[in-house]
């Protein structure tokens, strides 16, 4: 039954689903959350569905710390699912995983001249639900295109989890506090973190100082939010603060358009210069103005436009800028 439940979902086009037991299914499609059917989960169907996708390590990890993670995969579906039991709380969210495809919508010439380079720090970032994971594949592959690189990886089940190649290392999380030197390093020429978040930020720097590309992924609204993030996790380390300075090479925070099966990007790719004012503290508007090393979420969704990927009307809903997204349709013309 949960499986046939699964299939109608995905036939729907959803996105995400969410059951709990006692209530009605609900599934997200086009970013609006509604109910399946009329059906309340029952405690059968519960213990139907930990069934058909758990494993018995997974089963263990939810009956002893109350949530589990995984991937629930069938030759024409993917999910990638959470299951938590805690107190009166039974629930399970699952995403559905497109089909991989090329699909890298990054428009920004200097940044594919800094994919090009073997070392640095990378900060992959958006919102929740922004496809960070499949950035970062994407980058990832592209990247690949101008080194044959070994690739190790840390990360929850997502789509880059779930990125099968030869070159590709899944390490997964257990290793994350493991001293940079360990030998499941050996060999490695670039580590990707996504995450989320940014722990054992010495580790990442570390890497990067010898000569290794770094990919990190953190939750963000902007990349000044980004910074000022990176630059809290360093407060009362001056030193740390200065090394991750020296190394960062970019910072792109992705929005996803669904609508419109695409996505815009702010990106800031990072010179001496660059790394220096950030080190000093300058304000974010200073360091970006007449940069051409940085690309304005409204310049990005302005290319889209020019390529119709969609309309003016839906420029306006995504724009972080208003007024200065206004100001420059008005300069060209449109």
């Amino acid at each position: 039954m949960i499986s046939n439940m699964l299939t109608q979902i995905k036939n729907r086009l959803a996105q995400e689903v969410q059951f709990r037991l006692g209530h009605k299914t609900l599934i997200k499609v086009n970013d609006e959350w509604t109910e399946f059917d009329e059906q309340i989960l029952s405690l059968t169907d519960w213990e139907d569905l930990k069934d058909i996708c758990l494993q018995n390590v997974e089963k263990m990890s939810l009956e002893t710390k109350g949530f589990a993670q995984g991937v629930f995969s069938e030759p024409l579906q993917t999910w990638i699912f959470s299951f938590t039991e805690w107190k009166d709380c039974m629930k399970a969210h699952f995403s559905f995983v497109q089909k991989e495809k090329s699909n890298f919508n990054v428009q920004f010439a200097p940044y594919f001249d800094c994919l090009k380079k073997k070392s640095g720090l990378h900060i992959v970032s958006s919102q929740r639900r922004q496809g960070k994971s499949t950035l970062l594949s994407e980058i990832i592959s592209e990247s690949r295109k101008y080194s044959p690189e070994l690739v190790a990886v840390h990360a929850q089940p997502s789509q880059l989890a779930l990125t099968s190649q030869d070159s590709i290392v899944h390490i997964g999380t257990e290793s994350l506090s493991w001293d940079c030197h360990h030998a499941i390093y050996d060999g490695i020429d670039c580590i990707v973190v996504d995450m989320n978040d940014i722990e054992n930020l010495n580790k990442w720097v570390r890497f990067a100082e010898e000569g290794r590309a770094v990919y990190l992924s953190l939750s963000g609204r902007s990349i000044e939010n980004v910074i000022l993030q990176l630059k809290s996790l360093t407060e009362g380390k001056i030193n740390l603060w200065n090394r991750f300075c020296d190394q960062l090479s970019s910072v792109v925070f992705q929005k996803l358009v669904p609508s419109a099966n695409t996505a815009v990007h702010e990106i800031f790719v990072f010179n001496k210069s660059d790394q220096k004012k950030i080190n000093n503290n300058i304000e974010f508007s200073e360091c970006v103005s007449n940069n051409k090393l940085y690309q304005s979420l409204n310049q990005s969704i302005i290319q889209s436009l020019v390529r119709r990927k969609f309309d003016v009307k839906k420029a306006f809903e995504i724009t972080n800028d208003i007024e200065e997204l206004d100001q420059s349709l008005k300069r060209m013309g449109l």
